[in-house]
C-alpha cells in the first residue's frame, strides 16, 4: 500500500508543472523528475531502476521553441552508457486556423 501511495505522490508531483500557465507565450521553464523506470515502447532504458530526469524548455513569442532533456540510463553495455541527452528545436505555425508544430530531435548517449 505504501508503494502505491508513494507512486501516486510522485505522479502528482510530476504532473504539477503541466498545469502551470504563463501570462505570456514566451519563457523558460524546467522540471526535475524521479521515475520508477525510464521506458520507451515498453522496454526499460534503465535496467528497471529508478531514473532521475531533468528538462529545460524555452518558448519564444514568435513560435520558436527549444528543449534539452537528460535521463539516467543503464543499458548494461560494454561502453557503460549512463546518460541520454535529447536536444529539441521547433517552430509552431498557424495554417488557416490549424496549429502545426514542426520539431527536430537529436538523441545522444
Amino acid at each position: 500500500m505504501r508503494v502505491l501511495l508513494l507512486g501516486a505522490a510522485l505522479l502528482a508531483a510530476n504532473l504539477e508543472p503541466a498545469f502551470c500557465v504563463a501570462d505570456d507565450a514566451s519563457g523558460l521553464t524546467g522540471t526535475i523528475t524521479l521515475t520508477s523506470d525510464y521506458r520507451i515502447r515498453g522496454v526499460s532504458q534503465n535496467d528497471r531502476d529508478p531514473s532521475p530526469e531533468a528538462e529545460l524548455d524555452w518558448s519564444g513569442d514568435n513560435g520558436w521553441s527549444a528543449a534539452a532533456r537528460a535521463f539516467k540510463v543503464n543499458f548494461v553495455d560494454h561502453a557503460h552508457t549512463s546518460v541520454e541527452v535529447d536536444l529539441v528545436g521547433g517552430k509552431e505555425f498557424d495554417l488557416d486556423g490549424t496549429q502545426l508544430l514542426t520539431q527536430i530531435t537529436y538523441y545522444s548517449y
